[in-house]
Order: C-alpha cells, then sequence, then structure tokens
C-alpha cells in the first residue's frame, strides 16, 4: 500500500460538505487512478459509510470527491479516500471528521 496522509476537518450533524482528495505528482510517480472508492468508521471502528457518505464517491484525474452528511454531536469519524492505481496498488488518505455539539 503507498504512503498514507492524515488530513482533519469539522462539521456540524445538520450541515453537508463537499469534500475532495486529491493525489500529489509524488504519489502518484507517473501512475493513474483507475477506481475510486471512500469509506467512512466511527472510533470503535463500525463502518459507517451508508451513513455518512450515501452518494458515494466520483472524481478525475487524481481527485476523489464525495458528499459528508450527518453524524453524531462529540464523535470522531475517519473517511479513507483510496485510490486504486494502474499497477493495481491502493493508495489511501484518510480525514478525520469531529462533529461538534451544537
Amino acid at each position: 500500500m503507498a504512503r498514507r496522509r492524515m488530513h482533519s476537518f469539522t462539521k456540524y450533524a445538520t450541515e453537508i460538505v463537499a469534500q475532495s482528495m486529491t493525489w500529489p505528482d509524488s504519489i502518484l510517480a507517473g501512475r493513474t487512478i483507475t477506481a475510486r472508492e471512500v469509506k467512512a468508521w466511527d472510533e470503535s471502528k463500525n463502518d459507517v459509510t451508508a451513513t455518512l457518505v450515501p452518494g458515494g464517491s466520483g472524481g478525475a484525474g487524481a481527485q476523489i470527491t464525495w458528499t459528508v452528511q450527518g453524524g453524531t454531536p462529540s464523535e470522531v469519524y475517519f473517511i479513507d479516500a483510496i485510490a486504486t492505481l494502474n499497477t493495481g496498488e491502493k493508495s489511501t488518505q484518510r480525514l478525520r471528521m469531529t462533529v461538534p455539539r451544537p
């Protein structure tokens, strides 16, 4: 698996937020992204993808895009943007999402 980078953001439970990740040339190194996937987990490692990222992922070129919604106040979630490269390798970038109390 290629390198993993961690990013973070905060959103309220009622917000719907568009997100994206771009893979830099230093990670792609001449390779291309052939498939894109987004998965979401809570701190207990439960898969919450269907709830937080119900629309799945999209994107083009070196970018993955998705929309995040919901979440429980005072909880922390992790969202993995996973790029499958033309070499078959998977490269993951992780977001830490905090949902504050209203």
